[in-house]
């Protein structure tokens, strides 16, 4: 109830005490003059505890740890703090000083809100919040390592361990070499180093392949060319890939294809920095990354002098071995699923891989990798004029090993050893990309390759 002052009217106490808030009110000095009916309820503490006492004797004594009001009176200010009770309980305070004429505070009223499901809501929203940050870490930690992107499939470990690594590697602005079989997914992987490192939003991804472009047009297609540097030429020259991709990545697959005579070229680019148009002299400055792949051991290149010492040791700053998919089989039953998947969309199919067919898939070696894969799905996505897919709808090539279940009979030694030499041709050419590179690897020649393809398809009737 309010003490008998001439300052305070019954309507204005009525008005106190049916505030919501606690209000408690001091005089000039400090002393308490007034609590309202809220403060005691929030607060625990009761009128008769602090009527008339002034604030520095109860701080001293416990009841609260800090008085606004003694703030007020030494600042002449409004303030606000968090002040915390007897009871261990906290209340929000705001102390607001009441002049006279003359400019002295006659009062300090102070509204005192409840802190203390307010401060819980909040270590539960703090708590909520770490949790939810956990998790999005965690979540893009797992899309990262274990799926890249959307078409991205990593279940083993070899490649998710792979995955790490150019996940790490991608925010160190360093030259990586990537070996690994044709198909393994080397130019996938680029990409995705490209998209996580801090170049992305910055520059653009620009790919070519060494092996695929004549030696003679390579040089002009890296660093470009200046007006009249040839024969048929562009009158305003021309930007190479180096220049395009400015504060980008330059990718160069089939790097071993490189040749000798521009290999110096590059490694003054990767050193400096500069490069310098075909035709021209004056040197332009790029701000590139550089990414190599190949499916050759450069090492030994560089034994046989195919390949420069240095510029191999500037391009195996970071080296990235991807296996081959026969390394890493339990990636293919999801990249099978992925691409019957991709390709049902794609083609309006509803296709689906029984046991047998995915037994003999997991079996068979992929020597064109998960390129083959692809390819595999693809054709028979479209051949098959069933929804699911048997042993029998299978390349040969895939089931094969089984040549008793394949043509439904017993054979002879020679014509069994002659179909797995067709077989071993075939995944040959496809695993070094034509037929001339897969005799080199076979220790035969081209034309053995060739009369034993067309003597083979002619028997089959192919041809």
């Amino acid at each position: 109830m309010l003490k008998n002052t001439p300052l305070l009217s019954k309507q204005i106490e009525a008005i106190l005490e049916s505030s919501y808030d606690g209000i408690y009110i001091t005089d000039g000095k400090a002393n308490t003059i007034m609590v309202n009916s809220a403060y005691e309820i929030m607060t625990g503490i009761k009128r008769h505890e602090v009527m008339g006492r002034n604030m520095r004797d109860l701080v001293r004594e416990g009841f609260f740890n800090q008085s606004v009001t003694l703030k007020v009176l030494e600042t002449g200010k409004r303030a606000t703090l968090r002040q915390k009770l007897r009871s261990g309980k906290e209340i929000l305070v705001t102390g607001n000083p009441i002049f006279d004429d003359q400019g002295n505070i006659i009062m300090v009223v102070t509204n005192d809100r409840d802190m203390t499901e307010l401060i819980k809501l909040h270590q539960q929203l703090e708590h909520s919040m770490q949790i939810a940050m956990a998790y999005k870490e965690k979540l893009q930690t797992m899309q990262k390592s274990s799926s890249f992107g959307e078409d991205f499939v990593v279940v083993s470990k070899a490649m998710y361990d792979v995955c790490n690594l150019v996940e790490r590697v991608s925010k160190a602005d360093v030259t990586v070499l990537f070996y690994g079989e044709t198909g393994v997914g080397k130019d996938r992987l680029v990409e995705e180093m490209h998209k996580m490192s801090p170049r992305y939003n910055k520059g653009v991804l620009v790919k070519i392949n060494c092996g695929a472009i004549p030696e003679a047009l390579l040089e002009s297609e890296l660093f470009g060319y200046e007006s009249g540097a040839f024969t048929g030429a562009k009158k305003e020259g021309k930007i190479g890939l180096f220049e395009l991709a400015d504060e980008g990545t330059v990718f160069l697959d089939e790097v071993e294809c490189l040749p000798l005579s521009l290999q110096p070229k590059l490694l003054r680019a990767l050193q400096d920095f500069k490069i310098v148009r075909v035709g021209g002299t004056v040197p332009k400055k790029v701000d590139v990354r550089v990414v190599c792949a190949t499916n050759m051991d450069l090492k030994e290149m560089v034994v046989k002098n195919q390949f420069r010492a240095d510029l191999y040791y500037r391009l195996n700053v970071v080296s990235v071995v991807v296996p081959p998919l026969r390394d890493r089989k339990e990636d293919i039953p999801q990249l099978v699923k992925f691409f019957i998947n991709h390709f049902n969309q794609k083609y309006k199919k509803r296709k689906f891989i029984t046991k047998e067919a995915m037994n003999l898939l997991l079996s068979y070696a992929w020597p064109g990798n998960v390129r083959e894969v692809a390819n595999v799905i693809e054709r028979l996505s479209v051949v098959t004029d069933k929804m699911q897919i048997d042993p029998e709808d299978l390349p040969h090539e895939i089931g094969g090993d089984n040549v008793t279940l394949d043509i439904g009979r017993e054979i002879p030694l020679k014509e069994y050893l002659e179909k797995k030499e067709i077989s071993i041709i075939r995944s040959a050419i496809k695993k070094f990309g034509s037929a001339r590179k897969a005799a080199a690897a076979l220790k035969i020649n081209h034309s053995t390759i060739t009369r034993k393809l067309q003597k083979y398809d002619k028997i089959s009737g192919k041809a």
